[in-house]
C-alpha cells in the first residue's frame, strides 16, 4: 500500500486494481481525503484509518466518515431540543404561575433550578468527561435530558415541577458543554467561529420554530404538551445521532492524568487565560439571564401582549438570529473574536434598555426591538465560545468546557434569582422592577469586556 501524508490537498491511497472509493475527513484540519480501498479487504476501513494515522505522523487528529455538514447538523439538532426545553418555560410563565398559583419569585426558582442543577453536575462531570469517548458521553447525557423532559411534562405540583427541572438540568448542562467541546476538537481555531455560529443558530431555530410551536401547542392542549413534543423529538434525534456521529477519541491520545483532572479547579482560577475565560462567561450569563426569562412576562403583564403576539416575538427574533449568528461567527474569524465580541456587547445594550424601560408601545415597535435583542444578544456567544475553547489544550477541553458551562449555569441561575427578587406584581397585575433589572443587566454585560482581551494574551 502506498500513499502520502495529507498536506491540505486531497490525498490518495492505492491498494490494488480491485478498488472502491471511500471518503474520509480529517479533523480539526477538516481535510477531505478520497481513499481508494480494496473491495475484497474485509477490514479495509480499519487498515486505511490506521495507515493514514501513521502517515500523518501525529495522532492528534480525528478521522471520520461523517461529512462536516452532517456532524454539525446532528450537534445543532441536539442543541435545538436542549434550548427549546429551556426557553419554552419562559413564555409559559404566566400560564404556569396561574396554574400552580405562584408569584414571580417562585417562577424564578423554577427557571433557576435548571441552571443551578446544571452548575452542580458540570462541576462534578469536569473531573472525568475527558476520560471517555465524546460520542458516548454525549449520547448518555442526551438520554438523561430526554427522561428529565418527560418528567417535566407529567409534574402534578409546583414542587415536583422544580424537581423535574433539576433532573433535566443535571444532564442538560453537561450536554451543551459536550457539544461545544466536540466542535472545538473538530475545527481549528481559525474556522471555529463559523462552526460555533452554526451551533448558536440552533438556539435561534429553537426560538423561531420550537418556541412558537410550543406556545401554540400549549394554548390548544395543555402546558405539558410542549415538553412531551420535545422529548419525542429528542428520542428521534438520539437514535439518528447513534448512526451519524463518529467515535470521538482523539483527545484520549494524550489523556489527562488523575492529578491533572483534579487540578482543573485550581488552574481555572490561577491560570490567567482560563480564569479570564471563566469570569467573562459568568458575568455575561449573569446579565443575560436577568433579562431573558422575564421578557415574555414583561410583554404580557405590562404591554398586554397576547399569546399570538408573543409567538411573533420569538418567531421574528429566531429567524433573524438564525442567519445573523453564523454571520457573526464567520465575521469573528476574519476581524478577530475579541473585537467582534466587544461590538456585539455594545450593540446588545441598546435593545435591552429599550425593552426594559418602555412601558407603553405598540406591537410593531416592540417586535423590532425584541428582534434586535435576539440578534445582538445571541451574537455575543459565537465569538465568546470560540475564545473560551482555546484557553486549554484538547486533552483537557471537555472537562474545562464542562466546568465553564457549570459556572455559566451558576451565573444564569443567580441572574434569574436576582431578577426575580427585584421584581414584583402590583394589585392591578403589572410587573414592576423590570427597569432596574435592565440597567443592572447592561452594566453586567459591560463587565464582561474587562476579561475578553486577556484570554489569549494571558494577562
Amino acid at each position: 500500500m502506498t500513499g502520502k501524508p495529507a498536506n491540505g490537498k486531497n490525498g490518495w491511497i492505492n491498494k490494488n486494481n480491485s478498488l472502491t472509493r471511500l471518503n474520509l475527513w480529517i479533523y480539526p484540519a477538516k481535510i477531505r481525503l478520497q481513499v481508494i480501498e480494496s473491495r475484497n479487504q474485509s477490514s479495509g476501513n480499519a487498515l486505511v484509518k490506521k495507515y493514514i494515522c501513521r502517515a500523518l505522523k501525529s495522532r492528534n487528529f480525528q478521522l471520520s466518515m461523517t461529512p462536516p455538514r452532517f456532524l454539525l447538523l446532528a450537534l445543532a439538532a441536539i442543541q435545538f431540543t436542549n434550548i427549546i426545553d429551556f426557553m419554552i418555560m419562559m413564555p409559559l410563565g404566566k400560564q404556569i404561575m396561574h396554574i400552580f398559583r405562584i408569584d414571580p419569585s417562585q417562577f424564578g426558582v423554577v427557571v433557576a433550578s435548571y441552571t443551578l442543577a446544571a452548575w452542580v453536575s458540570g462541576m462534578v462531570a469536569a473531573l472525568f468527561l475527558d476520560r471517555f469517548d465524546r460520542k458516548k458521553t454525549l449520547l448518555f447525557t442526551y438520554t438523561g435530558f430526554i427522561i428529565g423532559t418527560f418528567f417535566c411534562a407529567f409534574a402534578p405540583s409546583y414542587e415536583l415541577l422544580v424537581g423535574s427541572r433539576i433532573l433535566t438540568g443535571l444532564f442538560g448542562g453537561i450536554l451543551g458543554a459536550q457539544v461545544m467541546a466536540i466542535v472545538a476538537d473538530f475545527y481549528p481555531y481559525e474556522k471555529r467561529g463559523k462552526a460555533m455560529g452554526v451551533i448558536m443558530a440552533s438556539f435561534s431555530a429553537g426560538a423561531a420554530l420550537g418556541v412558537p410551536i410550543g406556545i401554540y401547542i400549549a394554548r390548544h392542549f395543555t402546558w405539558q404538551a410542549p415538553f412531551i413534543a420535545v422529548a419525542i423529538t429528542g428520542t428521534v434525534i438520539l437514535f439518528a445521532s447513534i448512526y451519524i456521529l463518529p467515535s470521538m477519541r482523539s483527545h484520549l491520545v494524550k489523556p489527562a492524568d488523575r492529578s491533572a483532572m483534579f487540578s482543573l479547579y485550581k488552574s481555572a482560577f490561577t491560570v490567567s487565560s482560563q480564569r479570564n475565560a471563566l469570569l467573562m462567561m459568568i458575568v455575561l450569563m449573569l446579565g443575560h439571564f436577568m433579562v431573558v426569562p422575564n421578557v415574555a412576562t414583561h410583554l404580557q403583564f405590562n404591554l398586554n401582549f397576547s399569546e399570538n403576539e408573543l409567538t411573533l416575538v420569538y418567531l421574528f427574533g429566531g429567524i433573524v438570529s438564525f442567519f445573523s449568528n453564523p454571520f457573526v461567527g464567520k465575521l469573528s474569524d476574519q476581524i478577530g473574536k475579541e473585537k467582534m465580541f466587544t461590538i456585539m456587547v455594545l450593540l446588545a445594550a441598546v435593545p435591552v434598555l429599550l425593552i426594559t424601560q418602555i412601558t407603553n408601545a405598540g406591537v410593531p415597535l416592540m417586535l423590532c426591538i425584541t428582534t434586535l435583542f435576539f440578534a445582538f444578544s445571541g451574537g455575543r456567544f459565537s465569538p465568546a465560545q470560540a475564545l473560551v475553547s482555546e484557553a486549554v489544550p484538547p486533552n483537557l477541553r471537555g472537562s474545562f468546557m464542562s466546568f465553564v458551562s457549570a459556572m455559566q449555569q451558576l451565573g444564569a441561575g443567580l441572574g434569574a434569582l436576582i431578577a426575580g427578587y427585584l421584581m414584583w406584581t402590583t394589585a392591578d397585575g403589572r410587573l414592576e422592577g423590570i427597569g432596574t433589572v435592565g440597567i443592572i443587566a447592561v452594566l453586567t454585560g459591560f463587565g464582561s469586556l474587562l476579561f475578553v482581551n486577556r484570554i489569549r494574551s494571558g494577562c
